[in-house]
C-alpha cells in the first residue's frame, strides 16, 4: 500500500486514538538519523539492498506470522511439535526462510517463511524457531531482536510517537540488515508498508513484498493479553489498537489472503 493510500486511514486512526502526527513525524526523523549514524558507523548496509533481499524471503511465500496474543503460546507448541520451521541441525544458525541451504528439505517447507510481531520473537527464538523477518516497535523483549539480526533475519523497525526513548536506547545496538519504517509519511530511509499495530504492519508488509498468503499464528483481535505492570487504562488502550488491527486485517483481504492458524492452511 502506497502513501496515499495509506493516509486517510492513517489520520482516522491518530485522530480515534488521540495520537500526535506531529509526534510521528519527529520519531521517524529520529529514526532516519540513527538509521544514517549506524550506516556511517557499518553496523547495517543500504536500506536498499535489505528491501532487495526482504523480497527475495517472501515472494511467493506461504508467510506464517506470529502475534503476541494470548493465544500464542498454545498455538506455538503445536507450530512446535508439527515441526514446521525445524531445521535440525541447522535451526541454531539459520533463519528459517533460508531453507535453500539444504538439500532434503521438502518443497513444502521450502514456501514458507517465519514473520515475528515484536514481542512473539523471543517465544519463537525459545522455541527454536529464528524468524526470518522481525516487525518491532521495540517494546518487547528486543534482546531477542537483536540475536536474531545476528542470526541474519531481517529486521523492520518502527517509528512512533511514543518509542522515541526505546530508539535511541537499541538502535545503536542494532546491526544487519534493518529497514526502518513510520506510519506517518515516509521520508529519508523511512519506508510506510501500511499497517498500524506490530501484527497487521506485518501482514502488510508480507503483501506488499509478494508473499502467496499468510497465515496467523498467536492472533486474538478479542482478548488483550496480560502484562507486568499494566494498568487498566493501558488495557483499554490495547483493547482500542485491536478494534483497529482487526480492521485493517479484514481490510486487506480483499486483495490478500489471510488464514488464521487453526485453519490448518499450511501448503
Amino acid at each position: 500500500m502506497d502513501y496515499s493510500s495509506w493516509e486517510p486511514y492513517y489520520l482516522e486512526i491518530i485522530n480515534d486514538m488521540g495520537y500526535s502526527q506531529a509526534e510521528d513525524q519527529e520519531a521517524s526523523l529520529l529514526l532516519n538519523g540513527l538509521i544514517s549514524q549506524a550506516r556511517k558507523e557499518g553496523r547495517i548496509g543500504n536500506v536498499e539492498d535489505s528491501l532487495s533481499h526482504l523480497h527475495d524471503v517472501m515472494e511467493g511465500k506461504n508467510a506464517y506470522v506470529f502475534g503476541g496474543g494470548p493465544n500464542l503460546e498454545s498455538e506455538l507448541k503445536r507450530v512446535a511439535d508439527m515441526e514446521l520451521f525445524k531445521m535440525e541441525p541447522w535451526k541454531e544458525y539459520v533463519p528459517a526462510a533460508d531453507f535453500t541451504l539444504t538439500m532434503d528439505v521438502p518443497e513444502w517447507k521450502k514456501k514458507m517463511v517465519a514473520v515475528s510481531a515484536d514481542s512473539a520473537t523471543s517465544a519463537l527464538m525459545e522455541a527454536g524457531i529464528v524468524p526470518s523477518v522481525v516487525v518491532s516497535d521495540l517494546d518487547g523483549d528486543v534482546e531477542f531482536q537483536l540475536e536474531a539480526a545476528r542470526k541474519g533475519a531481517v529486521i523492520l523497525i518502527h517509528a512512533h510517537g511514543d518509542n522515541k526513548k526505546a530508539l535511541d536506547r537499541w538502535m545503536p545496538k542494532m546491526s544487519g540488515k534493518i529497514i526502518p519504517t513510520a506510519q506517518c509519511r515516509p521520508r529519508g530511509h523511512i519506508r510506510n508498508f501500511g499497517g498500524f499495530t506490530d501484527g497487521d504492519r506485518a501482514i502488510y508488509m508480507a503483501e506488499a513484498f509478494g508473499a502467496k498468503k499468510v497465515t496467523l499464528v498467536g492472533f486474538d483481535y478479542t482478548r488483550v493479553g496480560e502484562k507486568t505492570g499494566q494498568t487498566e487504562k493501558d488495557r483499554n488502550v490495547k483493547s482500542r489498537k485491536l478494534v483497529w488491527a482487526a480492521l485493517l486485517t479484514e481490510m486487506i483481504k480483499d486483495k490478500f489472503q489471510v488464514l488464521y492458524f487453526n485453519q490448518l492452511a499450511i501448503f
